[in-house]
């Protein structure tokens, strides 16, 4: 139960809650596409967690993994800065 859970505990499943309740699983994935031109995909459909995001691991060069990471970190903090601005309301 998270009445009884750890304070990061709360804050964390408050975040996913906000997350849930405010995007898709698809959101990062195509924001990530238009922001950045990196194409990857929703884990949901590989039998993955509905949240997760799918890229391989084969075919690029070290700096794509940059790419990709910077591009969805960037994403991930709008989202936090977003749930952030929410609580001030």
């Amino acid at each position: 139960r998270l009445s009884n859970a750890p304070d990061g505990t709360l804050r964390i499943a408050k975040r996913v809650e906000y997350l849930k309740k405010n995007y898709e699983p698809l959101d990062v994935v195509f924001r990530l596409a238009q922001e950045t031109s990196l194409v990857l995909l929703n884990g949901g459909g590989f039998d993955a967690p509905e949240w997760s995001i799918r890229t391989s691991l084969a075919n690029l060069k070290r700096e794509d993994y940059v790419r990709i990471g910077k591009g969805i970190a960037s994403i991930l903090h709008s989202y936090a800065q977003r749930w952030k601005e929410s609580l001030d309301k």
